[in-house]
Protein backbone atom coordinates (compact mmCIF):
# COMPACT_ATOMS: atom_id res chain seq x y z
CA UNK A 1 0.00 0.00 0.00
CA UNK A 2 0.99 3.58 -0.37
CA UNK A 3 -0.60 6.78 0.05
CA UNK A 4 -2.49 7.37 -2.96
CA UNK A 5 -4.07 4.07 -1.57
CA UNK A 6 -5.29 5.83 1.28
CA UNK A 7 -8.75 6.74 1.68
CA UNK A 8 -8.90 10.02 4.18
CA UNK A 9 -7.10 12.92 4.90
CA UNK A 10 -6.17 14.57 8.61
CA UNK A 11 -8.77 16.50 7.91
CA UNK A 12 -11.36 14.45 7.75
CA UNK A 13 -13.64 13.76 10.71
CA UNK A 14 -14.44 10.79 12.15
CA UNK A 15 -17.70 8.98 14.57
CA UNK A 16 -17.13 5.96 16.52
CA UNK A 17 -19.96 3.90 17.56
CA UNK A 18 -20.90 0.05 18.97
CA UNK A 19 -22.65 -2.69 18.38
CA UNK A 20 -22.10 -4.41 21.83
CA UNK A 21 -20.95 -3.35 25.34
CA UNK A 22 -17.25 -4.73 25.93
CA UNK A 23 -15.99 -6.18 29.00
CA UNK A 24 -12.63 -6.69 30.72
CA UNK A 25 -12.75 -10.31 29.36
CA UNK A 26 -13.27 -9.55 25.87
CA UNK A 27 -9.98 -7.04 26.15
CA UNK A 28 -8.10 -10.35 27.07
CA UNK A 29 -9.24 -11.80 24.09
CA UNK A 30 -8.09 -8.85 21.90
CA UNK A 31 -4.51 -9.37 23.65
CA UNK A 32 -4.15 -12.83 23.65
CA UNK A 33 -6.15 -14.08 19.92
CA UNK A 34 -6.25 -11.25 17.97
CA UNK A 35 -3.08 -9.12 18.64
CA UNK A 36 -0.91 -11.57 17.27
CA UNK A 37 -2.64 -11.14 13.82
CA UNK A 38 -3.28 -7.69 14.10
CA UNK A 39 0.14 -6.17 15.14
CA UNK A 40 0.67 -3.50 17.29
CA UNK A 41 -0.91 -0.54 15.61
CA UNK A 42 -3.92 -1.77 14.56
CA UNK A 43 -4.74 -3.08 18.20
CA UNK A 44 -3.71 0.47 19.63
CA UNK A 45 -6.13 1.54 16.75
CA UNK A 46 -9.06 -0.45 17.80
CA UNK A 47 -8.46 0.36 21.70
CA UNK A 48 -7.90 4.47 20.99
CA UNK A 49 -11.73 4.04 18.61
CA UNK A 50 -13.01 2.36 21.74
CA UNK A 51 -11.82 5.02 24.01
CA UNK A 52 -12.35 8.25 22.03
CA UNK A 53 -16.48 6.99 21.03
CA UNK A 54 -18.96 9.32 22.54
CA UNK A 55 -22.63 8.92 22.55
CA UNK A 56 -23.51 12.59 23.04
CA UNK A 57 -21.28 13.51 20.43
CA UNK A 58 -22.78 15.19 18.33
CA UNK A 59 -22.00 15.24 13.88
CA UNK A 60 -20.58 18.97 14.13
CA UNK A 61 -18.26 18.66 16.79
CA UNK A 62 -16.48 15.24 15.46
CA UNK A 63 -13.01 15.09 15.35
CA UNK A 64 -10.66 14.71 12.70
CA UNK A 65 -8.14 11.95 12.19
CA UNK A 66 -5.12 14.36 13.19
CA UNK A 67 -6.36 12.86 16.60
CA UNK A 68 -5.60 9.76 15.43
CA UNK A 69 -2.34 10.56 14.06
CA UNK A 70 -1.19 12.58 16.85
CA UNK A 71 -2.42 9.71 19.62
CA UNK A 72 -0.98 6.58 17.45
CA UNK A 73 2.54 8.37 16.42
CA UNK A 74 2.23 7.08 12.96
CA UNK A 75 1.70 7.90 9.43
CA UNK A 76 -1.66 7.73 7.42
CA UNK A 77 -0.63 4.41 5.14
CA UNK A 78 -0.11 2.42 8.87
CA UNK A 79 -3.53 3.79 10.05
CA UNK A 80 -5.01 2.74 6.82
CA UNK A 81 -3.43 -0.56 6.78
CA UNK A 82 -4.74 -0.98 10.27
CA UNK A 83 -8.05 0.12 9.94
CA UNK A 84 -8.12 -2.71 7.04
CA UNK A 85 -6.97 -5.45 9.18
CA UNK A 86 -9.39 -4.78 11.26
CA UNK A 87 -12.19 -4.63 9.27
CA UNK A 88 -10.70 -8.15 7.74
CA UNK A 89 -10.78 -9.83 11.08
CA UNK A 90 -14.40 -8.47 11.74
CA UNK A 91 -13.81 -6.46 14.40
CA UNK A 92 -14.73 -3.19 12.25
CA UNK A 93 -17.14 -1.97 10.16
CA UNK A 94 -16.54 1.55 8.01
CA UNK A 95 -18.82 3.93 6.48
CA UNK A 96 -18.53 7.12 4.51
CA UNK A 97 -20.55 10.17 4.37
CA UNK A 98 -20.04 14.07 3.49
CA UNK A 99 -22.04 16.88 4.91
CA UNK A 100 -21.33 20.88 4.58
CA UNK A 101 -18.07 20.62 7.42
CA UNK A 102 -16.53 18.03 4.58
CA UNK A 103 -16.05 14.29 4.70
CA UNK A 104 -16.32 12.13 7.25
CA UNK A 105 -16.15 8.24 8.65
CA UNK A 106 -18.26 6.71 11.17
CA UNK A 107 -16.09 3.92 12.66
CA UNK A 108 -18.78 0.73 14.07
CA UNK A 109 -16.77 -1.31 16.57
CA UNK A 110 -17.43 -5.05 17.24
CA UNK A 111 -16.43 -7.02 20.08
CA UNK A 112 -13.57 -9.63 19.54
CA UNK A 113 -15.17 -13.36 19.54
CA UNK A 114 -15.36 -15.17 22.72
CA UNK A 115 -12.69 -18.01 22.48
CA UNK A 116 -14.62 -20.83 21.55
CA UNK A 117 -16.45 -18.51 18.88
CA UNK A 118 -12.72 -17.70 17.64
CA UNK A 119 -11.73 -21.31 17.71
CA UNK A 120 -14.58 -22.35 15.47
CA UNK A 121 -13.17 -19.95 12.94
CA UNK A 122 -11.00 -21.83 10.54
CA UNK A 123 -9.21 -18.78 8.94
CA UNK A 124 -9.16 -16.80 12.41
CA UNK A 125 -6.89 -19.87 14.23
CA UNK A 126 -5.52 -20.25 11.25
CA UNK A 127 -3.67 -17.49 11.22
CA UNK A 128 -3.31 -17.33 14.77
CA UNK A 129 -1.39 -20.90 14.46
CA UNK A 130 0.48 -19.62 11.79
CA UNK A 131 1.70 -16.42 13.61
CA UNK A 132 2.52 -18.33 17.07
CA UNK A 133 3.66 -21.74 16.51
CA UNK A 134 1.61 -24.77 17.19
CA UNK A 135 2.97 -25.10 21.04
CA UNK A 136 1.49 -21.52 21.85
CA UNK A 137 -1.05 -22.37 20.06
CA UNK A 138 -1.90 -25.37 22.32
CA UNK A 139 -1.19 -23.52 25.41
CA UNK A 140 -3.77 -20.50 24.41
CA UNK A 141 -6.78 -23.30 23.62
CA UNK A 142 -5.56 -24.84 27.13
CA UNK A 143 -5.83 -21.48 28.65
CA UNK A 144 -9.14 -20.38 27.67
CA UNK A 145 -10.85 -24.11 27.98
CA UNK A 146 -13.35 -24.13 30.95
CA UNK A 147 -12.50 -27.13 33.27
CA UNK A 148 -16.45 -27.55 34.82
CA UNK A 149 -16.67 -29.21 38.02
CA UNK A 150 -20.49 -30.26 38.23
CA UNK A 151 -19.86 -32.84 35.14
CA UNK A 152 -21.11 -36.23 37.23
CA UNK A 153 -23.13 -34.26 40.02
CA UNK A 154 -26.79 -34.12 40.14
CA UNK A 155 -28.89 -30.87 38.89
CA UNK A 156 -31.50 -29.26 41.20
CA UNK A 157 -31.54 -25.70 39.72
CA UNK A 158 -35.48 -24.31 39.36
CA UNK A 159 -36.11 -22.85 36.28
CA UNK A 160 -37.68 -19.67 35.42
CA UNK A 161 -41.45 -20.72 34.89
CA UNK A 162 -41.55 -22.72 38.69
CA UNK A 163 -40.33 -19.49 39.83
CA UNK A 164 -42.10 -16.84 37.80
CA UNK A 165 -45.42 -18.41 36.74
CA UNK A 166 -47.42 -15.03 36.39
CA UNK A 167 -44.89 -13.90 33.66
CA UNK A 168 -45.03 -16.71 31.52
CA UNK A 169 -48.83 -16.71 31.41
CA UNK A 170 -48.61 -12.58 30.36
CA UNK A 171 -45.51 -13.55 27.84
CA UNK A 172 -48.62 -14.66 25.20
CA UNK A 173 -49.33 -11.13 24.40
CA UNK A 174 -46.23 -8.78 25.18
CA UNK A 175 -46.99 -4.93 25.86
CA UNK A 176 -46.41 -2.73 23.57
CA UNK A 177 -42.59 -1.00 25.46
CA UNK A 178 -41.47 -4.41 25.75
CA UNK A 179 -42.10 -5.84 22.05
CA UNK A 180 -40.02 -2.19 21.23
CA UNK A 181 -37.26 -3.23 23.44
CA UNK A 182 -36.98 -6.19 22.46
CA UNK A 183 -36.57 -4.62 18.52
CA UNK A 184 -33.91 -2.25 19.30
CA UNK A 185 -31.71 -4.81 21.93
CA UNK A 186 -30.86 -7.14 18.67
CA UNK A 187 -27.57 -6.62 17.78
CA UNK A 188 -26.46 -6.48 13.95
CA UNK A 189 -24.31 -9.83 13.33
CA UNK A 190 -20.75 -9.53 13.63
CA UNK A 191 -19.02 -9.26 10.52
CA UNK A 192 -17.73 -12.72 8.85
CA UNK A 193 -14.17 -13.63 8.30
CA UNK A 194 -13.94 -14.91 4.81
CA UNK A 195 -12.96 -14.70 1.24
CA UNK A 196 -15.54 -13.99 -1.26
CA UNK A 197 -16.73 -15.92 -4.18
CA UNK A 198 -14.62 -13.29 -6.41
CA UNK A 199 -11.31 -14.63 -4.93
CA UNK A 200 -12.78 -18.02 -4.35
CA UNK A 201 -13.39 -18.28 -8.34
CA UNK A 202 -9.58 -17.52 -8.78
CA UNK A 203 -9.00 -20.98 -7.74
CA UNK A 204 -9.96 -24.22 -10.15
CA UNK A 205 -12.18 -26.04 -8.31
CA UNK A 206 -13.76 -28.30 -10.38
CA UNK A 207 -10.06 -29.58 -11.20
CA UNK A 208 -9.22 -29.97 -7.83
CA UNK A 209 -11.91 -31.91 -7.65
CA UNK A 210 -11.34 -34.01 -10.36
CA UNK A 211 -7.95 -34.81 -9.34
CA UNK A 212 -9.36 -35.73 -6.37
CA UNK A 213 -12.58 -37.90 -7.34
CA UNK A 214 -9.86 -41.14 -7.36
CA UNK A 215 -10.46 -40.64 -3.29
CA UNK A 216 -14.07 -40.60 -3.37
CA UNK A 217 -13.67 -37.11 -2.01
CA UNK A 218 -17.13 -35.02 -2.83
CA UNK A 219 -18.19 -31.30 -3.86
CA UNK A 220 -19.16 -30.68 -0.41
CA UNK A 221 -16.07 -31.42 1.89
CA UNK A 222 -14.56 -28.87 -0.66
CA UNK A 223 -17.19 -26.52 -0.03
CA UNK A 224 -16.68 -27.16 3.80
CA UNK A 225 -13.19 -26.45 3.36
CA UNK A 226 -12.81 -24.23 1.36
CA UNK A 227 -12.12 -21.22 3.23
CA UNK A 228 -8.77 -22.84 4.09
CA UNK A 229 -8.00 -24.99 1.49
CA UNK A 230 -8.00 -21.23 -0.62
CA UNK A 231 -5.50 -19.76 2.20
CA UNK A 232 -3.03 -21.85 2.12
CA UNK A 233 -3.25 -21.64 -1.94
CA UNK A 234 -2.84 -17.70 -1.34
CA UNK A 235 -0.35 -17.70 0.99
CA UNK A 236 2.09 -20.31 -0.35
CA UNK A 237 1.30 -20.40 -4.11
CA UNK A 238 0.37 -23.78 -3.96
CA UNK A 239 -1.70 -25.00 -7.32
CA UNK A 240 -4.36 -27.43 -7.68
CA UNK A 241 -1.94 -30.23 -8.66
CA UNK A 242 0.60 -29.84 -5.47
CA UNK A 243 -2.98 -28.99 -3.47
CA UNK A 244 -4.97 -32.37 -4.22
CA UNK A 245 -1.51 -34.02 -3.49
CA UNK A 246 -1.27 -32.67 -0.05
CA UNK A 247 -5.16 -33.38 0.40
CA UNK A 248 -4.62 -36.76 -0.49
CA UNK A 249 -1.90 -37.41 1.43
CA UNK A 250 -3.83 -35.98 4.99
CA UNK A 251 -6.88 -37.58 4.25
CA UNK A 252 -8.39 -39.31 7.37
CA UNK A 253 -8.07 -42.70 7.27
CA UNK A 254 -10.86 -44.47 9.32
CA UNK A 255 -13.89 -41.80 7.47
CA UNK A 256 -11.75 -41.04 3.71
CA UNK A 257 -12.64 -37.43 4.51
CA UNK A 258 -10.52 -34.13 4.67
CA UNK A 259 -8.86 -33.62 7.68
CA UNK A 260 -7.73 -29.36 7.72
CA UNK A 261 -5.85 -29.37 10.97
CA UNK A 262 -3.17 -32.30 9.29
CA UNK A 263 -2.88 -30.16 6.21
CA UNK A 264 -2.15 -26.85 7.87
CA UNK A 265 0.39 -28.96 9.62
CA UNK A 266 1.61 -30.88 6.44
CA UNK A 267 1.51 -27.85 4.58
CA UNK A 268 3.43 -25.37 6.72
CA UNK A 269 6.40 -28.37 7.34
CA UNK A 270 6.49 -28.89 3.35
CA UNK A 271 7.18 -25.19 3.15
CA UNK A 272 9.54 -24.31 5.57
CA UNK A 273 12.06 -27.57 5.36
CA UNK A 274 15.34 -27.53 3.35
CA UNK A 275 14.67 -26.00 -0.19
CA UNK A 276 14.46 -28.19 -3.05
CA UNK A 277 10.92 -30.57 -2.81
CA UNK A 278 9.12 -29.96 -5.82
CA UNK A 279 6.27 -29.44 -3.13
CA UNK A 280 7.72 -26.39 -1.63
CA UNK A 281 8.68 -24.45 -4.30
CA UNK A 282 8.26 -23.98 -8.10
CA UNK A 283 11.77 -24.25 -10.01
CA UNK A 284 12.70 -21.83 -12.25
CA UNK A 285 13.15 -21.83 -15.75
CA UNK A 286 16.60 -22.81 -16.99
CA UNK A 287 17.39 -19.62 -18.97
CA UNK A 288 16.28 -17.01 -16.59
CA UNK A 289 17.20 -19.40 -13.06
CA UNK A 290 21.15 -20.15 -13.84
CA UNK A 291 24.31 -18.03 -14.80
CA UNK A 292 27.43 -18.87 -15.98
CA UNK A 293 30.55 -17.62 -14.40
CA UNK A 294 31.06 -15.07 -17.11
CA UNK A 295 27.94 -13.40 -16.61
CA UNK A 296 28.06 -9.79 -16.10
CA UNK A 297 26.24 -7.54 -14.00
CA UNK A 298 23.43 -6.16 -16.26
CA UNK A 299 22.48 -9.75 -17.08
CA UNK A 300 22.87 -10.53 -13.40
CA UNK A 301 20.71 -8.12 -12.66
CA UNK A 302 18.33 -8.84 -15.10
CA UNK A 303 18.26 -12.55 -14.12
CA UNK A 304 17.29 -11.03 -10.41
CA UNK A 305 14.35 -8.47 -11.52
CA UNK A 306 13.13 -11.64 -13.56
CA UNK A 307 12.72 -13.80 -10.91
CA UNK A 308 11.44 -10.84 -8.98
CA UNK A 309 9.09 -10.54 -10.96
CA UNK A 310 8.14 -14.24 -12.05
CA UNK A 311 7.81 -15.78 -8.43
CA UNK A 312 6.12 -15.75 -5.89
CA UNK A 313 7.03 -14.11 -2.20
CA UNK A 314 7.80 -17.36 -0.59
CA UNK A 315 9.45 -18.89 -4.40
CA UNK A 316 11.26 -16.00 -4.40
CA UNK A 317 12.67 -16.93 -0.96
CA UNK A 318 12.97 -20.33 -1.76
CA UNK A 319 14.89 -19.56 -4.80
CA UNK A 320 17.09 -17.14 -2.72
CA UNK A 321 17.67 -19.63 -0.39
CA UNK A 322 18.68 -22.53 -2.33
CA UNK A 323 21.37 -20.58 -4.38
CA UNK A 324 22.69 -19.76 -0.96
CA UNK A 325 22.74 -23.31 0.39
CA UNK A 326 20.17 -22.37 3.38
CA UNK A 327 16.77 -23.62 4.00
CA UNK A 328 13.46 -21.64 4.80
CA UNK A 329 12.45 -20.93 8.02
CA UNK A 330 9.29 -20.37 9.76
CA UNK A 331 10.13 -17.46 11.36
CA UNK A 332 11.16 -15.76 7.82
CA UNK A 333 7.83 -17.11 6.09
CA UNK A 334 5.22 -15.26 9.23
CA UNK A 335 7.68 -11.61 8.12
CA UNK A 336 7.24 -11.76 4.35
CA UNK A 337 3.59 -13.20 4.81
CA UNK A 338 2.43 -10.26 6.85
CA UNK A 339 4.55 -7.54 5.34
CA UNK A 340 2.28 -9.60 1.83
CA UNK A 341 -1.06 -9.02 3.91
CA UNK A 342 -0.50 -5.61 4.43
CA UNK A 343 -0.79 -4.63 0.83
CA UNK A 344 2.00 -2.20 1.23
CA UNK A 345 4.12 -3.19 -2.07
CA UNK A 346 3.52 -5.79 -4.92
CA UNK A 347 4.86 -8.90 -4.98
CA UNK A 348 8.46 -7.96 -7.22
CA UNK A 349 8.93 -5.44 -4.43
CA UNK A 350 8.28 -7.93 -1.52
CA UNK A 351 10.98 -9.65 -3.14
CA UNK A 352 13.95 -7.43 -3.62
CA UNK A 353 13.25 -6.80 -0.08
CA UNK A 354 13.97 -10.58 0.46
CA UNK A 355 17.02 -10.09 -1.44
CA UNK A 356 18.38 -6.85 -0.17
CA UNK A 357 17.91 -8.47 3.74
CA UNK A 358 19.39 -11.81 2.38
CA UNK A 359 22.65 -10.21 1.07
CA UNK A 360 23.65 -8.76 4.75
CA UNK A 361 21.68 -11.26 6.93
CA UNK A 362 21.56 -15.21 6.51
CA UNK A 363 18.00 -14.81 7.01
CA UNK A 364 15.16 -12.50 6.71
CA UNK A 365 14.31 -10.75 9.51
CA UNK A 366 11.58 -7.73 11.02
CA UNK A 367 13.87 -4.88 11.91
CA UNK A 368 15.51 -5.31 7.98
CA UNK A 369 12.11 -5.48 6.40
CA UNK A 370 10.58 -2.75 8.47
CA UNK A 371 13.13 -0.46 7.96
CA UNK A 372 14.04 -0.71 4.45
CA UNK A 373 10.29 -0.45 4.17
CA UNK A 374 9.89 2.83 5.55
CA UNK A 375 12.86 3.76 3.25
CA UNK A 376 11.49 2.37 -0.32
CA UNK A 377 7.69 3.86 0.81
CA UNK A 378 9.09 7.52 1.39
CA UNK A 379 11.40 7.35 -2.05
CA UNK A 380 8.59 5.42 -4.27
CA UNK A 381 10.86 2.40 -4.54
CA UNK A 382 7.92 0.51 -6.97
CA UNK A 383 9.90 -1.33 -9.25
CA UNK A 384 12.49 -3.88 -8.88
CA UNK A 385 14.88 -1.97 -11.30
CA UNK A 386 14.55 0.39 -8.66
CA UNK A 387 15.13 -1.32 -5.64
CA UNK A 388 18.53 -2.24 -7.37
CA UNK A 389 19.30 1.28 -7.23
CA UNK A 390 18.43 1.92 -3.90
CA UNK A 391 20.13 -0.94 -2.17
CA UNK A 392 23.13 -0.06 -3.86
CA UNK A 393 23.20 3.86 -3.17
CA UNK A 394 21.94 3.22 0.32
CA UNK A 395 24.48 0.19 1.56
CA UNK A 396 21.99 -1.32 3.98
CA UNK A 397 23.25 -2.26 7.44
CA UNK A 398 22.12 -5.96 9.01
CA UNK A 399 19.07 -3.48 10.94
CA UNK A 400 18.12 -1.94 7.62
CA UNK A 401 19.51 1.30 8.27
CA UNK A 402 21.84 3.47 5.61
CA UNK A 403 25.27 2.09 5.83
CA UNK A 404 27.51 5.05 5.05
CA UNK A 405 26.22 8.37 2.97
CA UNK A 406 24.97 7.79 -0.30
CA UNK A 407 27.53 8.15 -2.91
CA UNK A 408 27.74 6.89 -6.76
CA UNK A 409 27.38 3.77 -8.32
CA UNK A 410 31.06 2.26 -9.02
CA UNK A 411 32.00 2.01 -12.54
CA UNK A 412 33.32 -1.06 -14.11
CA UNK A 413 32.54 -4.25 -14.36
CA UNK A 414 36.01 -6.07 -14.99
CA UNK A 415 35.08 -8.65 -12.08
CA UNK A 416 32.63 -11.28 -13.40
CA UNK A 417 30.41 -12.38 -10.23
CA UNK A 418 28.03 -15.20 -10.06
CA UNK A 419 24.73 -14.25 -8.98
CA UNK A 420 22.80 -17.29 -9.88
CA UNK A 421 25.41 -19.55 -7.71
CA UNK A 422 24.91 -17.37 -4.95
CA UNK A 423 22.66 -13.88 -5.40
CA UNK A 424 25.31 -11.46 -4.31
CA UNK A 425 25.99 -8.21 -7.01
CA UNK A 426 29.45 -7.98 -7.72
CA UNK A 427 29.32 -3.92 -6.49
CA UNK A 428 28.49 -5.07 -3.54
CA UNK A 429 31.48 -7.78 -2.85
CA UNK A 430 33.77 -4.58 -4.16
CA UNK A 431 32.32 -2.11 -1.37
CA UNK A 432 32.96 -5.50 1.33
CA UNK A 433 36.43 -6.11 -0.17
CA UNK A 434 37.30 -2.22 0.00
CA UNK A 435 35.91 -2.06 3.48
CA UNK A 436 38.29 -4.72 4.39
CA UNK A 437 41.55 -3.21 2.73
CA UNK A 438 40.99 0.38 4.53
CA UNK A 439 40.73 -1.36 8.37
CA UNK A 440 43.81 -3.25 7.43
CA UNK A 441 45.43 0.19 6.34
CA UNK A 442 43.86 1.66 9.68
CA UNK A 443 45.11 -1.13 11.77
CA UNK A 444 48.65 -0.58 10.05
CA UNK A 445 48.68 2.88 11.02
CA UNK A 446 47.78 2.24 14.54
Amino acid sequence: MNGQDVQFSPQDGFLVTHVDYFNDAQQNYLIYLYQPILGPVATALFNTLKTLENPGLIRSQRPMHRVLLDYLNVDLVAIETARRRLEALGLLRTFVSEDQLGKYFVYELYPPLKPDEFFREDLLSLLLWQTIGSKEFDHLKNHFQTHPVTKDLPEITSNFSSVFPEIVQQAVQLPDQVAAAKKQAAQKQHPSVAYTQADLDTFDWDFLQQILSKYQITKAQLDKNKQVIFQLHRYYDIDETNMANLIANTLDIVTNEININKLESLVLAEYTRTVGSPVAMAQPDENTGQAGPTMNASEADQTLIDQAKRLSVYNFLAWCKDKGHGFVGKAETRVLRDLQDRNIFPDPIINMLTYANLLVSPTVTLGYIENVANDWLKNNINTPELAIKQIETKQYSKNGKPDRPTRAKPTGTSQGHQRAAEPIPAWFKRQQAAKKIAQTKRGESK
